[in-house]
Formats: C-alpha cells, sequence, structure tokens
C-alpha cells in the first residue's frame, strides 16, 4: 500500500486555497458586473416628464375675460416639447393651440388666449379642457401640421384623435358662457 507522504496535505491545501482564491475572485467579478448592470439600468431610466397648470382651477367658469394659462414643466426629454392643447368635452376633438417653453425654472405662460371659442373654434360653448402634453417630435410634427393646415384654410375642424407620442400632464376642466359664479349668486348665461 501506498503511504501518503507528507508533502501531499500541504499540496492539496494550496491547491484548495488557489481554488478557493479563484472563486472568490469570480464571485467578486460577478458582483461587479451584477452592481454595474444595476447601476447602469437605474441611470438608463429617465424621470418621467411632469407638468401642471397652476393657474386655473378645476372647473373654473369662464364669461368673456381672456385666459392665459400658466404652470410649470419638468423632466421634458430632449426633443420634445411642451404642447397647450383644448379638448372640446361635448364634442370629442383636440385642438392644439400653440407649444409653450418653459423658463429654466419651468414657467411657462401661453401666448394665445385659451377661453376663446374663435381661438380654436369650437363648436360649442359648453365644457372643455385645457390641457398640457409632452409631445414627442412625432407628435410635434402631427401638431404643426394641423396647426398649419387650420391657419391656411382657415377652418379649425380640430383633431379626431391625439398623436400616439404626445403624453396628458394636466388638465383643467373649464365652463365658458355657463353660469357663472359671482359674489351675489349665479349669474344668467351669455348668449
Amino acid at each position: 500500500m501506498n503511504e501518503p507522504s507528507p508533502e501531499e496535505p500541504t499540496h492539496r491545501r494550496r491547491r484548495w486555497a488557489r481554488t478557493d482564491k479563484i472563486a472568490a475572485f469570480a464571485i467578486v467579478i460577478s458582483a461587479v458586473i451584477t452592481l454595474g448592470i444595476w447601476l447602469a439600468d437605474r441611470q438608463g431610466r429617465s424621470v418621467p416628464p411632469s407638468g401642471t397648470i397652476t393657474n386655473i382651477a378645476d372647473e373654473l367658469k369662464v364669461r368673456e375675460e381672456a385666459l392665459f394659462v400658466e404652470g410649470k414643466a419638468g423632466d421634458i426629454p430632449v426633443g420634445s416639447e411642451v404642447w397647450l392643447v383644448i379638448r372640446a368635452g361635448l364634442e370629442r376633438r383636440w385642438y392644439p393651440v400653440m407649444m409653450t417653453r418653459p423658463g429654466p425654472d419651468g414657467s411657462w405662460r401661453s401666448d394665445d388666449d385659451a377661453s376663446d371659442p374663435q381661438n380654436v373654434r369650437l363648436v360649442t360653448n359648453g365644457p372643455y379642457y385645457i390641457q398640457i402634453y409632452c409631445a414627442n417630435m412625432s407628435a410635434i410634427a402631427e401638431f404643426q401640421q394641423y396647426k398649419a393646415k387650420a391657419i391656411k384654410s382657415n377652418k379649425y375642424p380640430g383633431m379626431d384623435k391625439l398623436p400616439r407620442g404626445a403624453k396628458l400632464l394636466d388638465e383643467k376642466r373649464v365652463h365658458r358662457n355657463g353660469w357663472a359664479k359671482s359674489t351675489q349668486g349665479h349669474s344668467p348665461p351669455l348668449q
């Protein structure tokens, strides 16, 4: 029978020590790769765009006064724009009014009167929605195409549907020529 030599346990210990080092190294490399993938995934995720209409209360009742819209927007992706759109509540049609440019602090203001039906040629005097959208490049092109065609023809039919690249950020419901609130009660609707 062969007797183990006294050097064999040391040799086995070295081999286990080398195997342990390789295993530990593989675990560290695996952890570093996993951490790198996790960090890359977190950095790759963008914060969704946000926006709000700040100067109009929901269910606002307006008569003939001009209604300029103000708000805040943030995390708008490069190549995207914030668009002010009117949605006629009874018609289920969308009327792009204008693109807004948020300032460095995220604030923006409309250049056009959002309460004027002639501005978007609304058929109804009933409730409508003032909305803001984050529009990607394809949505921007559709909004601009609609606006150019409407201005050229002087016909404002509204859009049947929104572009796929338009994401609603905020909306406020507005009533025009309805019963206006006053300190003395309600006034009759305007004709």
